[in-house]
């Protein structure tokens, strides 16, 4: 049976703190290397960066809605920081230069390069928000 990743990355308005969501997540693939570094799921190459740790007290509503739709099939919930997203793709690169895997970006460079789009460029022409954040979860 598969594992597929569900989620949304959100931004925070600046003044009111509420975190909405900007877009789903939609890799399109299993890569259990991904989510093994982001998440401890499914065992990989590497140290997972993050461990699961639930979804955020203040995700927004759709996020919840979307939990709770799940159930509990949904499983291993997590979020991320741009920070975390970094180490995660920052060990991509070190297993994948150790010439252990050719494949590992697959998946993961969207992902990343979202969040830093978003926290780089995207927030800086949308002065009212001022953090970005990456939900997870999983199904089998």
């Amino acid at each position: 049976m598969g594992c597929d990743i569900h989620g949304f990355f959100e931004v925070r308005r600046k003044e009111s703190k509420q975190w909405e969501v900007y877009d789903r997540v939609g890799l399109g693939v299993r890569n259990y290397q991904l989510f093994w570094l982001i998440a401890g799921v499914r065992e990989g190459q590497g140290k997972p960066v993050n461990l699961p740790k639930g979804i955020p007290k203040d995700a927004s509503e759709i996020v919840k809605s979307e939990v709770k739709a799940l159930g509990r099939d949904g499983h291993n919930h997590t979020w991320l920081t741009t920070k975390e997203m970094k180490r995660a793709y920052d060990e991509f690169d070190k297993i994948e230069k150790a010439g252990k895997s050719a494949w590992l970006h697959y998946g993961i460079d969207s992902v990343v390069y979202d969040i830093y789009s978003y926290n780089d460029w995207w927030l800086e022409e949308h002065p009212e928000y001022d953090d970005v954040r990456g939900i997870f979860w999983f199904d089998n």
